[in-house]
């Protein structure tokens, strides 16, 4: 089971590389992404060791290093955020 710390990880990237994709700024399935895991911990208020351990799971639908962002199946990840999406709709926002 996900925990929403890595549904809304997983639907930021999808988010952040779908818009970069459409400006034309990926590379080989590659964007810039100027986050460090402090920032996205802070953005998705979740803790910055939740933040490290969902960075390191291995499941391979990311590759992150020197802040370049690489997707490395889009599907799996996709599958991921709309989890994160379906937990929103769910929950109230009061």
């Amino acid at each position: 089971m996900l925990t929403n710390g890595e549904t809304y990880t997983a639907l930021l990237l999808c988010m952040s590389f779908s818009r970069a994709r459409e400006a034309d700024l990926t590379k080989n399935n590659s964007i810039q992404f100027p986050l460090t895991q402090q920032r996205l911990a802070d953005t998705l208020d979740i803790s910055l060791v939740h933040t490290n351990n969902t960075a390191a799971t291995d499941d391979h639908t990311i590759r992150s290093t020197d802040r370049v962002f690489e997707m490395v199946n889009q599907q799996l990840l996709s599958a991921i955020a709309r989890e994160g999406i379906a937990f929103c709709r769910q929950s109230p926002l009061i």
